[in-house]
């Protein structure tokens, strides 16, 4: 599905969602190859949603989209939480775990490796500062050097 689409996507449902009084973190669309394709949605609010949430948002980002038709193959619409240990994308993202572990793909080497785990201690537009779990370093991270992070549960 091409980014046209999941924008227009995205400009439909978000003010759905955000009349359910939640917070649209994510859109994909997934799957293909002859099965029938899944979009997932996943939203977010202060305390976490629960089912009667994820029920809710679904039912009504089903009648926006139904009447919109912007997806013209069949599918099947999944709305939930983005979980525990959530992809982090936006610079938003990152500012609200700011105080939070975090594991790291990187494009680029640091601290003689391209995958970390450290906590986040900043973010801005333009990128987050972290400390290495491992020895307290202190780097700051361009998000176009930023392949793939989410949260880790620290125990």
């Amino acid at each position: 599905m091409t980014m046209d689409i999941l924008d227009k996507i995205r400009g439909i449902i978000e003010p759905v969602v955000k009349a359910e009084g939640l917070e649209l973190w994510d859109v994909e669309f997934a799957g293909g190859g002859g099965g029938r394709r899944t979009l997932a949605v996943y939203v977010d609010k202060e305390g976490g949603v629960d089912v009667e949430d994820c029920a809710s948002a679904s039912r009504q980002i089903s009648l926006a989209l139904d009447s919109e038709d912007v997806i013209p193959e069949a599918y099947m619409l999944e709305v939930s939480s983005p979980g525990l240990t959530r992809p982090l994308k936006k610079p938003m993202d990152f500012i609200r775990a700011i105080g939070k572990l975090a594991a790291f793909k990187l494009r680029v080497q640091l601290a003689g490796s391209n995958k970390i785990l450290a906590t986040i201690t900043s973010a801005d537009e333009k990128g987050v500062t972290v400390s290495l779990k491992k020895d307290g370093q202190i780097f700051t991270i361009p998000y176009q050097d930023v392949a793939k992070a989410h949260l880790e549960i620290e125990f």
